[in-house]
């Protein structure tokens, strides 16, 4: 069963500098863990190829269909979220610029 955080998501990164959204996760009858769907949302890379070397975050789409989702278990009862992701190499980002959170905002209304 399918579970959506709504008003709840968060966004995690990882080593890449991906920024993914962390909005639902799925519960299977007689398993012991649940998995989270983590949907690329941003990205390191160069902002403007043709006319400068300055990177920023740059919206998903400018990247390959591989990194777009991503899945963690996390073994239920025996450990949270966090450290679930953690274990994984994600962080939970505590602040977001607001280069990122523009991003984010145009993500979440596509």
């Amino acid at each position: 069963m399918k579970h959506y955080l709504e008003n709840h998501k968060f966004y995690v990164t990882n080593e890449e500098k991906f920024v993914y959204k962390v909005g639902k996760f799925e519960t299977y009858s007689a398993t012991d863990f649940i998995t989270w769907e983590l949907e690329l949302v941003a990205g390191i890379d160069y902002i403007n190829p043709d006319y400068n070397d300055i990177q920023g975050y740059v919206p998903a789409d400018r990247f390959v269909e591989d990194v777009q989702y991503e899945y963690v278990n996390q073994l239920f009862l025996v450990e949270g979220a966090k450290e679930a992701l953690e274990y994984h190499g994600y962080t939970i980002l505590e602040n977001i610029t607001p280069a990122l959170q523009k991003i984010i905002d145009k993500h979440n209304e596509a």
